[in-house]
């Protein structure tokens, strides 16, 4: 399992964190669009480059649509 570290600046609503011992790429995206089925987020890499990346929600295709949610 790997680890991700990160906090949530209240002012601004913005979340940032970290994927596993990577202390130079940081991922930053709204709070609220978290929730959506579909978000751009930013990918910090290091202080010179940055990305934007589509994250697109997709179902578990091994949970069966019938049993109750956990």
């Amino acid at each position: 399992m790997v680890p991700i570290t990160g906090a949530v600046d209240k002012e601004s609503q913005r979340v940032a964190w970290r994927i596993g011992d990577s202390k130079t790429v940081v991922y930053e995206a709204g709070m609220a669009d978290l929730t959506k089925q579909e978000l751009t987020i930013l990918v910090h890499f290091g202080k010179d480059q940055t990305q934007q990346w589509q994250l697109v929600r997709l179902e578990d295709p091994e949970t069966d649509e019938k049993s109750p949610k956990e």
